[in-house]
């Protein structure tokens, strides 16, 4: 037997209340039924909470004093059928009515004549009293069952606590259960709440992973962006600066070129403007297409200001020269002239 200060791990343990208060906890180890005996249930409780003990299910064993055990012999070969016709039985057994006491049923034998069942009841009072003292000591029952030596079966009978590897695996003793409907309530109630607070958490921790799984993803996912866009700023504003140079090239081969332009049009204005016309102002104006010239000049007549549009017409570059304006203004000596604006069209220079 193993010392009261012992650890003790185990998936089930047994526990009953002795006459004089002692307890003793019987629980399997391997094969074999290990007992450990406490001074009193205080002491017990003491050494559960103390994390002494690891267990799966407490089991409490009522002691054979507060037992009624009955053998009834019933007309049938189905258990659920013999379960409540032996109901009716237990009436006549315990005369003060059902919410006096508890009971389970157990089959002890089934032949051609029909089913014998054992009853074990037990007064809620009894009961009662016996589960107040683990109630007090901050112990939770999972399950009431009676003393081994008083569970038939159709070979016999289980002699003691010796015996309660074998009694636990037997199908028939699943669901033996004398504990109180209204704890069994609250203790389905407790396990239905821890489920759910299990599932709770389970949830929880599965959608952290996978919000953390996004998060870290998004976070590489920006970094990797963040590690492109640093490579190509680079790049970004030599493209600028290449795309700078080539306007300005552009602008300069266009200058350029606009030099000889302007020099084959002051050309062709010195060759093909009449004698009797003078240029004062001379503008140039280049589009994508064409380019344009506005002249403003004066001309002793009025006819020698039409006559330069036909003057033009043998140049090479000067086209369609039209006067779009002109009037005769004095000027002094008591003469007058001729001021004209005039707008022509400029070809190829080759």
């Amino acid at each position: 037997m193993k010392q009261a200060n012992a650890k003790i791990r185990a998936g089930w343990s047994v526990v009953c209340i002795g006459a004089s208060g002692e307890v003793k906890l019987y629980y399997e180890n391997r094969k074999s039924v290990e007992e450990l005996k406490f001074t009193d249930i205080t002491q017990f409780g003491n050494a559960v909470r103390s994390n002494k003990f690891k267990f799966s299910q407490l089991i409490l064993a009522l002691p054979k004093e507060i037992c009624i055990v009955k053998s009834i012999k019933l007309p049938t070969d189905d258990f659920e059928e013999a379960a409540k016709m032996a109901d009716f039985e237990i009436e006549e057994i315990m005369p003060l009515g059902k919410d006096t006491f508890v009971y389970s049923i157990m089959p002890v034998e089934k032949n051609d004549k029909g089913y014998y069942v054992s009853v074990y009841i037990v007064l809620k009072s009894d009961l009662d009293a016996v589960f107040s003292q683990f109630e007090n000591a901050g112990l939770i029952i999972d399950r009431v069952i009676i003393d081994p030596g008083l569970i038939r079966k159709s070979s016999g009978g289980y002699e003691s606590f010796e015996s309660l590897p074998t009694l636990m695996k037997d199908d028939s003793f699943k669901n033996f259960n004398l504990l109180l409907p209204e704890k069994l309530a609250e203790i389905e109630k407790k396990q239905l709440l821890g489920r759910a607070v299990v599932l709770g958490i389970t949830v929880f921790v599965f959608g952290l992973l996978i919000w953390l799984v996004f998060f870290f993803l998004n976070l590489r996912f920006e970094r990797s962006r963040d590690y492109f866009l640093s490579q190509i700023e680079p790049v970004k504003y030599i493209a600028v600066d290449i795309d700078t140079k080539k306007h300005q090239i552009h602008a300069i081969e266009k200058h350029s070129a606009d030099k000889g332009v302007i020099m084959g049009i002051m050309s062709e204005l010195y060759k093909f403007t009449p004698k009797g016309i003078s240029v004062d102002n001379l503008k140039v104006m280049r589009t994508d297409s064409q380019m344009k010239l506005t002249i403003k000049g004066r001309a002793e007549k009025l006819s020698n200001a039409f006559g330069y549009t036909e003057a033009v017409r043998e140049s090479k570059i000067l086209k369609s020269l039209n006067i779009e304006n002109a009037q005769q203004i004095p000027v002094p000596g008591g003469k007058s002239v001729v001021e004209f604006r005039a707008e022509c069209l400029v070809g190829n220079i080759k």
